[in-house]
C-alpha cells in the first residue's frame, strides 16, 4: 500500500501540468467565445483521456497492485493532491476566498469540473476492469466521450469561422 502514495502523487503531478496547460488555453482563447460551461465541457473528455495513459504509466512504473483498495488508494492521494492545489492556488494567486472555491462547484461549469475530477481519481481503479461488461461500459464510456469531442471541435470551429 506504501507505494501507492509516491504512485498517486506522479499521477497528479503529471495530469495537473497537462491540465494547467490546457486550462490556459480553455481561459483565455475558448471560454470567452463560447462559455465558462462549454469550455469545460471541451476540456474535461481530453484530460480524462490523458488521465488513462497517465495512470497506466504510473501503475506499471510503480508497479501498483491490482488490487482495488490499491487503485483506489492511488486516485485518492492524487484526488487529495488536486483539490489541495486547485485551493491553494484560488487562495494564494486568486486571492479567492475558501467560500467562493467551494460556491463555484455549484456553477454548471463547477459541476462537470468536479465530475472530471472525480473521474480522475477513479482512473487507476478503472484500470483494473477486465470483464467483458466492464470493457463495454469503457467502451461505451469513451465513445461517448469521443463523439462529444467531435461534436465540440465542430462547433468550435464554426464558432471561430463565424466571429
Amino acid at each position: 500500500m506504501v507505494i501507492t502514495v509516491p504512485a498517486g502523487a506522479a499521477y497528479f503531478a503529471i495530469v495537473f501540468l497537462v491540465a494547467f496547460g490546457l486550462g490556459v488555453v480553455r481561459t483565455l482563447a475558448i471560454a470567452p467565445r463560447l462559455g465558462q460551461a462549454f469550455a469545460v465541457l471541451l476540456e474535461a473528455p481530453v484530460i480524462l483521456t490523458a488521465s488513462w495513459f497517465v495512470a497506466a504509466w504510473c501503475v506499471g512504473r510503480f508497479g501498483v497492485s491490482a488490487l482495488p483498495r490499491a487503485r483506489l488508494a492511488m486516485g485518492g492521494v492524487a484526488f487529495a493532491l488536486l483539490m489541495l492545489a486547485e485551493l491553494g492556488g484560488a487562495v494564494i494567486f486568486f486571492h479567492r476566498p475558501i467560500a467562493q472555491y467551494l460556491a463555484d462547484f455549484l456553477s454548471p461549469a463547477g459541476v462537470i469540473g468536479l465530475a472530471a475530477q472525480l473521474g480522475f481519481a477513479l482512473v487507476p481503479m478503472a484500470l483494473t476492469w477486465r470483464s467483458w461488461s466492464a470493457t463495454a461500459v469503457v467502451w461505451v464510456i469513451h465513445t461517448i466521450i469521443y463523439t462529444g469531442m467531435a461534436t465540440a471541435t465542430l462547433l468550435l470551429f464554426y464558432a471561430c469561422l463565424s466571429s
